[in-house]
Protein backbone atom coordinates (compact mmCIF):
# COMPACT_ATOMS: atom_id res chain seq x y z
CA UNK A 1 0.00 0.00 0.00
CA UNK A 2 2.72 1.93 1.18
CA UNK A 3 4.53 1.56 -2.28
CA UNK A 4 1.52 2.25 -3.89
CA UNK A 5 0.58 5.59 -2.33
CA UNK A 6 4.65 6.52 -3.37
CA UNK A 7 3.88 5.86 -7.18
CA UNK A 8 1.33 7.61 -6.65
CA UNK A 9 2.90 11.04 -5.22
CA UNK A 10 5.55 10.57 -7.56
CA UNK A 11 3.27 10.40 -10.23
CA UNK A 12 1.38 13.72 -9.78
CA UNK A 13 4.60 15.59 -8.50
CA UNK A 14 5.53 15.25 -12.86
CA UNK A 15 1.65 16.05 -13.42
CA UNK A 16 1.55 19.73 -15.16
CA UNK A 17 -1.40 20.06 -12.47
CA UNK A 18 1.05 19.62 -9.66
CA UNK A 19 3.69 22.01 -11.61
CA UNK A 20 0.69 25.30 -11.71
CA UNK A 21 -0.27 24.57 -8.37
CA UNK A 22 3.40 24.53 -7.51
CA UNK A 23 3.93 28.22 -9.69
CA UNK A 24 0.99 29.53 -7.91
CA UNK A 25 1.62 28.46 -3.98
CA UNK A 26 5.33 30.20 -4.17
CA UNK A 27 4.20 33.46 -6.19
CA UNK A 28 1.23 33.34 -3.33
CA UNK A 29 4.22 33.36 -0.99
CA UNK A 30 6.21 35.64 -2.45
CA UNK A 31 3.60 38.61 -2.63
CA UNK A 32 2.70 38.16 0.67
CA UNK A 33 6.03 38.44 1.83
CA UNK A 34 6.79 41.02 -1.13
CA UNK A 35 3.55 42.92 0.15
CA UNK A 36 4.64 42.84 3.85
CA UNK A 37 8.49 44.07 2.64
CA UNK A 38 6.82 47.37 0.29
CA UNK A 39 4.61 48.08 3.34
CA UNK A 40 7.89 48.96 5.61
CA UNK A 41 9.33 50.80 2.92
CA UNK A 42 6.16 52.88 2.28
CA UNK A 43 5.61 53.87 6.12
CA UNK A 44 9.82 54.05 6.10
CA UNK A 45 9.04 56.77 3.36
CA UNK A 46 6.50 58.28 4.76
CA UNK A 47 8.34 58.85 8.72
CA UNK A 48 11.37 60.26 6.67
CA UNK A 49 8.96 62.83 4.51
CA UNK A 50 7.33 64.31 7.70
CA UNK A 51 11.09 64.98 9.22
CA UNK A 52 13.48 65.33 6.56
CA UNK A 53 16.16 63.18 4.82
CA UNK A 54 17.89 60.91 7.12
CA UNK A 55 20.92 58.71 5.49
CA UNK A 56 19.68 55.97 8.25
CA UNK A 57 15.90 55.40 7.06
CA UNK A 58 17.09 56.05 3.48
CA UNK A 59 19.45 53.20 3.58
CA UNK A 60 16.67 50.69 5.45
CA UNK A 61 14.85 52.14 2.45
CA UNK A 62 17.53 50.60 0.06
CA UNK A 63 17.86 47.02 2.21
CA UNK A 64 13.94 46.59 1.84
CA UNK A 65 13.82 47.69 -1.46
CA UNK A 66 16.56 45.05 -2.37
CA UNK A 67 14.25 42.43 -0.67
CA UNK A 68 11.30 43.56 -2.89
CA UNK A 69 13.26 42.83 -5.85
CA UNK A 70 14.57 39.76 -4.59
CA UNK A 71 10.74 38.77 -4.60
CA UNK A 72 10.16 40.42 -7.52
CA UNK A 73 13.11 38.42 -9.47
CA UNK A 74 12.24 34.74 -8.07
CA UNK A 75 8.47 35.27 -8.85
CA UNK A 76 9.32 35.71 -12.17
CA UNK A 77 11.24 33.08 -12.48
CA UNK A 78 9.04 30.75 -10.92
CA UNK A 79 6.37 31.93 -13.86
CA UNK A 80 8.61 31.82 -16.57
CA UNK A 81 10.53 28.46 -16.07
CA UNK A 82 10.43 25.87 -18.69
CA UNK A 83 8.86 22.27 -17.42
CA UNK A 84 11.13 20.20 -15.44
CA UNK A 85 13.16 17.31 -16.93
CA UNK A 86 13.71 15.70 -13.76
CA UNK A 87 12.66 16.21 -9.84
CA UNK A 88 14.58 15.06 -6.60
CA UNK A 89 11.76 13.24 -4.61
CA UNK A 90 10.99 13.05 -0.92
CA UNK A 91 9.47 15.82 1.96
CA UNK A 92 12.88 16.23 2.98
CA UNK A 93 14.21 18.13 -0.07
CA UNK A 94 11.10 19.65 -0.73
CA UNK A 95 11.46 21.24 2.65
CA UNK A 96 15.09 22.43 2.46
CA UNK A 97 14.36 23.94 -0.99
CA UNK A 98 11.38 25.67 0.47
CA UNK A 99 13.45 26.61 3.79
CA UNK A 100 16.39 27.61 1.72
CA UNK A 101 14.06 30.37 -1.01
CA UNK A 102 12.43 31.81 2.04
CA UNK A 103 12.78 31.28 5.53
CA UNK A 104 14.72 34.10 5.82
CA UNK A 105 12.80 36.77 3.94
CA UNK A 106 10.24 36.12 7.28
CA UNK A 107 12.55 39.16 8.49
CA UNK A 108 10.35 41.28 7.26
CA UNK A 109 7.88 40.42 9.66
CA UNK A 110 9.90 41.04 11.92
CA UNK A 111 11.00 45.12 13.43
CA UNK A 112 14.27 47.54 11.99
CA UNK A 113 16.89 48.50 14.56
CA UNK A 114 16.96 51.77 15.31
CA UNK A 115 20.08 51.94 17.15
CA UNK A 116 22.60 51.19 14.93
CA UNK A 117 25.19 53.91 13.77
CA UNK A 118 25.02 55.24 10.61
CA UNK A 119 28.04 53.20 8.82
CA UNK A 120 26.97 49.82 9.80
CA UNK A 121 23.27 50.91 8.34
CA UNK A 122 25.18 52.47 4.99
CA UNK A 123 27.42 48.96 4.49
CA UNK A 124 23.87 47.06 4.99
CA UNK A 125 22.32 49.36 1.87
CA UNK A 126 25.61 48.36 -0.29
CA UNK A 127 25.67 44.58 0.56
CA UNK A 128 21.99 44.27 -0.20
CA UNK A 129 22.69 46.57 -3.48
CA UNK A 130 25.59 44.41 -4.73
CA UNK A 131 23.96 41.08 -4.13
CA UNK A 132 20.99 42.48 -5.82
CA UNK A 133 22.78 43.39 -9.02
CA UNK A 134 24.86 40.40 -8.82
CA UNK A 135 21.83 37.81 -9.24
CA UNK A 136 20.19 40.21 -11.91
CA UNK A 137 23.51 39.21 -13.64
CA UNK A 138 22.99 35.92 -12.99
CA UNK A 139 19.32 35.43 -13.96
CA UNK A 140 19.94 36.86 -17.25
CA UNK A 141 22.36 33.56 -17.67
CA UNK A 142 19.80 31.09 -16.27
CA UNK A 143 16.83 32.46 -17.68
CA UNK A 144 13.98 30.00 -17.95
CA UNK A 145 16.54 27.37 -16.32
CA UNK A 146 15.58 28.46 -12.51
CA UNK A 147 13.89 25.83 -10.00
CA UNK A 148 12.85 26.40 -6.15
CA UNK A 149 12.74 22.66 -5.71
CA UNK A 150 16.10 20.47 -6.49
CA UNK A 151 15.00 19.61 -10.40
CA UNK A 152 16.63 19.58 -13.54
CA UNK A 153 15.73 22.25 -16.25
CA UNK A 154 18.87 22.78 -18.57
CA UNK A 155 22.36 22.74 -18.21
CA UNK A 156 24.03 26.20 -17.89
CA UNK A 157 27.51 26.36 -17.94
CA UNK A 158 28.59 29.80 -19.00
CA UNK A 159 28.89 33.55 -17.17
CA UNK A 160 28.86 33.49 -13.76
CA UNK A 161 28.12 29.81 -13.82
CA UNK A 162 31.68 29.17 -15.47
CA UNK A 163 33.31 30.91 -12.55
CA UNK A 164 31.22 28.85 -9.35
CA UNK A 165 28.15 26.39 -9.92
CA UNK A 166 25.72 28.04 -7.72
CA UNK A 167 26.01 32.21 -8.27
CA UNK A 168 22.01 33.18 -7.92
CA UNK A 169 22.62 31.40 -4.53
CA UNK A 170 26.24 33.15 -3.68
CA UNK A 171 24.70 36.35 -4.66
CA UNK A 172 20.91 36.16 -2.53
CA UNK A 173 23.12 35.12 0.28
CA UNK A 174 25.00 38.72 0.39
CA UNK A 175 22.16 40.46 -0.62
CA UNK A 176 20.33 38.83 2.73
CA UNK A 177 23.67 39.56 4.75
CA UNK A 178 22.13 43.73 4.50
CA UNK A 179 18.58 42.30 5.69
CA UNK A 180 20.17 40.61 8.24
CA UNK A 181 22.14 43.74 9.97
CA UNK A 182 19.26 46.04 9.51
CA UNK A 183 16.72 44.00 11.15
CA UNK A 184 19.73 42.04 13.42
CA UNK A 185 18.65 40.45 16.77
CA UNK A 186 18.68 36.80 17.84
CA UNK A 187 16.04 36.07 15.73
CA UNK A 188 16.83 36.96 12.41
CA UNK A 189 20.72 34.85 13.17
CA UNK A 190 18.85 31.85 13.98
CA UNK A 191 16.67 32.47 10.93
CA UNK A 192 19.50 33.14 8.67
CA UNK A 193 21.77 30.09 9.93
CA UNK A 194 18.91 27.70 9.46
CA UNK A 195 18.45 29.43 5.34
CA UNK A 196 21.84 29.56 4.92
CA UNK A 197 22.37 25.66 5.99
CA UNK A 198 19.05 24.75 3.72
CA UNK A 199 20.50 26.47 1.25
CA UNK A 200 23.76 24.70 1.45
CA UNK A 201 21.66 21.09 1.08
CA UNK A 202 19.22 22.24 -1.52
CA UNK A 203 22.38 23.16 -4.19
CA UNK A 204 23.73 19.17 -2.70
CA UNK A 205 20.36 18.51 -3.76
CA UNK A 206 20.30 20.23 -6.83
CA UNK A 207 24.19 18.93 -8.34
CA UNK A 208 22.16 15.50 -8.00
CA UNK A 209 19.77 15.58 -9.83
CA UNK A 210 21.89 17.44 -12.73
CA UNK A 211 24.71 14.71 -12.45
CA UNK A 212 22.01 12.13 -13.19
CA UNK A 213 20.29 14.52 -15.84
CA UNK A 214 23.21 16.01 -17.49
CA UNK A 215 26.00 13.78 -18.15
CA UNK A 216 28.48 16.45 -19.02
CA UNK A 217 27.67 18.36 -15.29
CA UNK A 218 30.35 15.74 -14.02
CA UNK A 219 33.50 17.63 -15.63
CA UNK A 220 31.64 20.68 -14.91
CA UNK A 221 31.44 20.32 -11.85
CA UNK A 222 35.24 18.72 -11.11
CA UNK A 223 36.42 21.77 -12.91
CA UNK A 224 34.64 24.77 -10.86
CA UNK A 225 34.00 25.23 -7.55
CA UNK A 226 30.47 25.58 -5.97
CA UNK A 227 30.42 28.97 -4.02
CA UNK A 228 33.87 30.60 -3.12
CA UNK A 229 35.32 31.25 -6.78
CA UNK A 230 39.44 30.22 -6.97
CA UNK A 231 38.94 27.46 -4.29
Amino acid sequence: MLSGLGSAAASVSHSRSWDVFTRIVAVACFGFLGAASCAVVMATVSRMAASGFDTRMFCTIVVNACIFLQFLIQSTLVVCRSRALAKTGGVGARAVAMAGSWLIFAVVLLPIRVDLSTPIYVLAALVSAVGDCLAIVVVLHLGRSYSVMAEARGLVVDGPYAIVRHPLYLAEQLSLIGAVITFLSWRVMVLFTVQSCCQYLRARNEERILSSTFPAYADYRRRTPMLVPGT
